[in-house]
């Protein structure tokens, strides 16, 4: 797909990027809408989680481990902006590349000194390939990306959905051992996550599509809440199995896929391409 337009105490006495306003024109904002509900992103591969993303989670949960006793710790994360790469490595693939971006910025620029360690380069490094992997087409080439687009058609199979399965398994078990009583009913989590519902999705077939969107949702916001690694690691997992079940069930095919593109494509060679926000 084409992208157009927790773990540790951070505390840096401040909102995070995303939590603050931005201003956009209405015409940015119209197709920013348009193509977030399409579901497009960067590359040909859902974006919600890569092993990117993982790789860069996994290194700011390793730096933060081994120094947030340190009396410099709160001073560091905020000049380096780690609070607001944690939040957006949250989003899956609603992250703003650059805030990704900067903070790997920051801690390049510091490599002369404390910032040379491994540990903190390998997390520059593993944010750069995830904020390279999130960056926005340019306005100029939608209908060009939307072209390649319709030409790159790929069947969901029944296999593939097992091996999803599998892994959402995988990423939901960690959850259930801290918080063994989210299966009781009445349970707080539990009854928020929809944890029932969400287990069948390992284990059942299902064509209630409005019940994929309630679990989506609920997925989606709980790391906002409470952003326990089991919990954001579990939430990732959804939001991707998730769209893929979907396109499993819609069986698409290849003349479908290539007309829904080449419509998204007319459409926004309406938007105004040299328009600044």
């Amino acid at each position: 797909m084409a992208r157009f337009g927790g773990f540790c105490t951070v505390d840096t006495g401040r909102a995070s990027s995303r939590q603050r306003c931005t201003r956009r024109r209405p015409w940015i904002a119209i197709a920013s809408l348009l193509c977030l509900a399409l579901g497009l992103t960067s590359t040909a591969q859902a974006q919600v989680d890569t092993p990117a993303a993982r790789e860069a989670r996994e290194a700011l949960r390793a730096v933060a481990t081994n120094r947030q006793e340190l009396a410099s710790w709160n001073n560091l994360a905020y000049r380096l902006g780690l609070a607001d790469a944690q939040y957006e490595l949250r989003l899956g693939g609603r992250a703003e590349p650059n805030v990704l971006a900067a903070t790997a910025k920051a801690i390049r620029a510091g490599a002369q000194g404390e910032l040379a360690d491994p540990a903190f380069q390998k997390l520059a490094e593993a944010l750069e390939r995830r904020a390279s992997e999130l960056q926005p087409v340019a306005a100029d080439a939608w209908s060009a990306e939307c072209a390649r687009q319709a030409n790159q058609h790929a069947t969901v199979t029944p296999a593939a959905v097992q091996a999803a399965r599998r892994e959402l398994l995988a990423r939901l078990e960690p959850l259930e051992r801290i918080v063994p009583t989210i299966g009781a009913p009445g349970d707080t989590w539990g009854d928020f996550l929809s944890w029932a519902a969400t287990r069948d999705l390992v284990f059942k077939d299902t064509r209630d599509l409005a019940l994929l969107d309630r679990l989506e949702a609920r997925w989606q916001g709980a790391p906002l809440v409470w952003d326990a690694p089991e919990l954001v690691e579990a939430s990732l997992a959804v939001q991707s199995y998730i769209p893929r079940y979907r396109a499993f069930l819609a069986n698409e095919t290849a003349e479908e896929r290539a007309a829904a593109w080449n419509e998204l494509g007319k459409l926004l060679s309406t938007v105004p391409s040299t328009a600044s926000p």
